[in-house]
């Protein structure tokens, strides 16, 4: 736990009866959180970080602001209180990562096996996907649907550990399911969630024939282009032809790494890794 996130129904701001700008201005820069004992957080505080009243700590509030967070109060009858001071300086690494933080990729994920996507939802937070959608395709079988995995009650807690972890912003990935048709999802959502003209559409597959990931990236942020790139990741028995080419007509060019057949966990950490590298890369050479 890089990062302790709150709520932001947690913070308590202090009263205030003034219309006067500076007193607002000083209300929303400071607010407080009492955590009892038995929240991981606070033992998080207690038990690893041995946090001492006074001691700061790197903080935020999910779908908002990065901040810090003053202990002012730590017992195990009382919990921890912390001062949030959202003027006070970041601390810890990566505090200046600024825009980079968001690596500007996103998902569409043919749903595998529940054990599988289960393990996904820490690391898809940490890798800084901020949208992904679940889909199907002719080799996802139908059972896979029934699963409490793709329940925001089991996958939001994972999203948020991963956020803790990666420690450098606190967007909470928007999930979207989508189990009914791949026709439906290609001529409906998937204009809606990554429309084409703030896009980069990339299909991934281990075969001959598609271009490398990192190059397709560069050439379609070639021309100065801020777009973010989508990649969609076929399902653990792969994307059949005909589905190959019924992205191909909506945009997808088809990418690949290296001639391996990857697991859907190792696929999905390569391939947004890469292609986070490449984005930046083109971004920073476009702005040279």
């Amino acid at each position: 736990m890089n990062l302790i996130l709150f709520e932001e129904a947690e913070l308590e701001y202090p009263s205030t009866t003034s219309t006067d700008a500076e007193c607002d201005e000083k209300k929303n820069s400071v607010a407080y959180v009492r955590l009892p004992s038995s929240d991981a957080r606070a033992k998080h505080v207690q038990k690893v970080l041995k946090s001492e009243p006074g001691d700061w700590i790197r903080a935020g509030v999910i779908d908002g602001p990065l901040c810090s967070v003053m202990v002012e109060e730590s017992s195990v009858e009382l919990g921890v209180r912390f001062k949030v001071d959202f003027a006070a300086p970041i601390q810890g690494a990566g505090a200046e990562a600024g825009a980079m933080a968001d690596p500007g990729v996103d998902l569409i994920l043919c749903a595998p096996r529940p054990k599988v996507m289960a393990r996904l939802w820490p690391t898809i937070a940490q890798l800084g996907v901020k949208r992904i959608c679940i889909i199907t395709a002719e080799r996802v079988e139908k059972a896979f649907w029934a699963t409490h995995v793709l329940r925001p009650e089991f996958y939001r807690p994972l999203l948020l550990k991963g956020l803790e972890q990666a420690s450098v912003d606190t967007t909470l990935t928007k999930v979207s399911v989508h189990p009914k048709s791949f026709e439906r999802f290609l001529n409906g959502e998937l204009e809606r969630s990554f429309p084409e003209e703030k896009y980069c559409r990339l299909v991934c597959h281990p075969y001959d024939g598609c271009s490398q990931l990192h190059e397709a990236v560069v050439k379609c942020l070639g021309n100065g282009s801020a777009k973010r790139v989508v990649l969609a990741l076929g399902p653990e028995g792969g994307w059949l032809d005909y589905e190959i080419e019924m992205m191909r007509e909506k945009g997808f060019e088809c990418v690949t790494t290296m001639p391996r057949i990857f697991s859907t966990d190792v696929a999905l950490t390569s391939l947004v890794s890469v292609a986070a590298d490449a984005r930046r890369f083109a971004i920073e050479k476009t702005s040279e």
